[in-house]
């Protein structure tokens, strides 16, 4: 679980900042909006993995899969592809 989680947590930060670095080198307008959104999403990771770290994995399961499925995916899916297609 630690193992996964550390991936998954360097896996969204790197998503992050490449899909920024995408933007400027486009000139997406959305640029501003989509960091701004990337910033509460690494805010809730990064608070997620101090969770962890301090020994809370066990019990966190739950919550990290529904940050997975309610959070990260829908703003791939959604607001990423939406942002690209703009």
């Amino acid at each position: 679980m630690e193992a996964a989680f550390n991936a998954l947590f360097d896996y969204t930060l790197n998503h992050f900042a490449d899909e920024e670095r995408y933007f400027v080198e486009i000139g997406s307008s959305h640029l501003a909006e989509h960091r701004g959104k990337h910033a509460i999403l690494a805010a809730e990771i990064r608070r997620l993995w101090t969770d962890g770290n301090l020994g809370f994995l066990d019990t966190m399961q739950e919550e990290l899969s529904d940050w997975v499925h309610l959070r990260l995916i829908p703003h791939m899916m959604v607001d990423d592809r939406r942002a690209l297609m703009e």
